[in-house]
């Protein structure tokens, strides 16, 4: 039995802790974050502040491949999920997976978390809340190697075997000298503005959603639990719209431009609640311990952000954090030492988790290109032919069910990270030249937003309300 420190208890460290429990080692849970579990889903949507979870209230669907993968790691969740009125809807996508469940989840991130974190309680996992990991502490195992020893806080040090860090892309704890190696982010140049509305319609279409490419952004609405919906706009990362989407007026307006979106609004009968809220600062980010120059410290591994994280625009960004945790249940049940678990989950990341990184760096690369001309704020440089395959994705997969499934496929990390490259690039051959442009549709899309934005927006007298 290994003593096992998780640091971090979002989704990712929750379910860390909750699979090396469940594994049979004496599992601490470090969370620095003192609030109490909210007491239902409506206080966790309403007041629970998750200062290290960026995208808390941004939209959140679940499709088949965190379901399959969240329920194997902690089974005990789809009865709560289920309890707590979360929505389940049967997979009836263009193509089936070797998966043991085809179902797709709809819940807001935040009733997700109450309802793994409800679990994780009931379980072995010694749980320490408002306690802030300071340092790693490290010492000389044989032979020399810099092996863990545990974490310091300020309420005393916690001895390991094993640390897990689950503390995001700006974790601490991978600055260890021993490490040698410097964490990587790379920009998406893309930004993400969602707001929420209450419907007076549920039921299977305004659970399922849908999706809109109109060239100059894209845009997502999607149902959730308890008669919610969430409708999220991606755009350009300088694309002066984003300060008028950032008021209701301004993003009513754009989502009423969009025909798919709008028809489906007013189906749900939607009502907007509260404001707009953005993710601004999203990226594709490597921890130091992947670096190829990286030093090794048996018995420190990094699961979810901290070790590899991707800009969510496909929605892969948990379901690639709880891939990671399932290679760490590997290495522990696969080996036997400390040293042996720490370098038998490092290769699994490097072949299996790394190659998502990168090559959501490149889709990243395209699309925000693409938004970015739309926009009118991208170079008139050419466009690199390398990034056609990415930047044809949304159009290929209209016309084309192979490149939809590998699609599907590609934002559940299914496969190999080529499969849809590979499906598009086959699809612009059989194509051939593009016959058009979509820059007229694009400029009348956005005449169409401005026209409505000012009609829409408030007076004197309504600009100090609380939306």
């Amino acid at each position: 039995m290994l003593r096992v420190v998780v640091c971090g208890s979002g989704i990712v460290g929750l379910a860390s802790a909750y699979a090396a429990a469940a594994a049979g080692h004496r599992v601490v849970l470090v969370e620095r974050d003192g609030a109490e579990l909210p007491a239902d889903v409506t206080a966790a949507w309403r007041t629970w502040h998750r200062p290290g979870v960026p995208h808390a209230r941004q939209v959140h669907s679940y499709a088949v491949g965190v379901v399959d993968l969240l329920m194997r790691l902690v089974p005990g969740t789809a009865p709560e999920l289920r309890g707590a009125g979360a929505e389940w809807l049967p997979w009836t996508g263009p193509v089936t997976f070797p998966l043991a469940r085809h179902e797709v989840l709809r819940a807001r991130r935040t009733t997700l978390e109450l309802c793994l974190a409800r679990v994780v309680r009931r379980s072995t996992v010694e749980w320490h809340r408002g306690v802030r990991v300071t340092s790693l502490r490290v010492a000389r195992g044989p032979g020399g190697t810099d092996r863990v020893a545990g974490v310091a806080t300020p309420a005393g040090d916690l001895d390991a075997d094993l640390v897990v860090d689950c503390t995001g892309h700006a974790s601490r704890l991978q600055d260890h000298p021993a490490i040698g190696a410097d964490k990587l982010f790379r920009p998406s140049g893309i930004q993400y503005v969602t707001t929420w509305f209450t419907t007076g319609s549920t039921g299977d279409p305004v659970l399922r959603g849908v999706r809109s490419d109109e060239g100059h952004v894209y845009c997502a609405a999607t149902g959730a639990d308890h008669g919610m919906v969430s409708a999220t706009a991606v755009l350009a990362e300088n694309d002066p719209l984003f300060r008028t989407v950032m008021t209701r007026p301004g993003m009513i307006a754009l989502l009423s431009s969009l025909p798919a979106v709008d028809d489906y609004l007013r189906a749900a009968r939607a009502v907007p609640t509260g404001r707009p809220s953005a993710s601004r600062r999203v990226g594709n980010s490597r921890g130091a311990l992947l670096a190829e120059n990286a030093g090794r410290i048996d018995g420190l591994v990094a699961v979810g952000d901290a070790a590899v994280s991707t800009n969510p625009v496909l929605a892969r960004g948990i379901v690639l954090g709880l891939r990671q945790v399932a290679h760490l249940v590997d290495a522990l049940t696969g080996a036997g030492s400390v040293s042996e678990i720490t370098a038998g989950y490092l290769a699994r990341l490097r072949d299996g988790v790394l190659p998502w990184f990168e090559e959501s760096t490149r889709y990243d690369r395209a699309l925000s290109a693409r938004l970015a001309r739309h926009a009118g704020t991208g170079r008139d440089e050419p466009f690199d032919p390398v990034f056609e395959p990415y930047d044809a994705v949304a159009e290929a997969s209209r016309h084309d069910p192979a490149v939809a499934s590998a699609a599907i496929a590609y934002g559940q990390t299914i496969g190999e990270p080529g499969d849809l490259v590979r499906q598009v690039s086959r699809w612009l051959a059989r194509r051939g030249p593009s016959p058009t442009s979509d820059r007229a549709t694009t400029t009348t899309n956005r005449s169409v937003v401005a026209a409505a934005v000012r009609l829409a927006a408030p007076t004197n007298s309504e600009r100090g309300q609380t939306s």
